[in-house]
């Protein structure tokens, strides 16, 4: 199929992995960041609060959340290169993945993190976080499940 064969919903999907890819890499990056930053001179108590138990959670726990964090945003590069080839396993397979992975990474932030790092509460990035899986999961198995070779 040549790259006029398709679809441009494919395509559009392609570019969003490639946006969100950025994304949960600087989310890897801030949750790393937050790990070791000193948040003794921050104004709001409840803020230095839940930042002090962030950093007292356990390793277990926080490589867990690198873990997925570094696996989705490998899994959302490799599957918008498959989504522009169309290729079966790169596209289709490794987004049904990640799309798993992204559910899985969301799921256990919720119940992990503090408010302030998206825990327990509605940001852009908890929208990002289970829309986005959720529509590519339909749109994999829909929509686009013939346009893959």
């Amino acid at each position: 199929m040549a790259a006029s064969d398709r679809p441009g919903g494919l395509t559009a999907l392609a570019v969003i992995n490639f946006i969100f890819c950025m994304a949960a890499g600087m989310v890897l990056l801030s949750l790393l960041a937050s790990r070791f930053v000193n948040f003794d001179g921050h104004p709001d108590q409840s803020f230095r609060e839940q930042m002090d138990q962030f950093q007292a959670m356990p390793w277990s726990q926080l490589g867990t959340l690198l873990g997925l964090a570094g696996l989705e945003s490998a899994l959302l590069l490799v599957s918008g290169i498959g989504y522009l080839k169309q290729s079966r396993w790169f596209g289709w397979g490794m987004g049904n993945a990640c799309a798993l992975v992204s559910l899985a990474f969301m799921t256990l932030s919720f119940e992990w993190l503090p408010p302030h790092l998206g825990g327990e509460r509605v940001t852009l990035e908890t929208i990002r976080a289970s829309f986005y899986p959720l529509f590519t999961l339909l749109l994999l198995n829909g929509t686009f499940r013939s346009d893959f070779r």
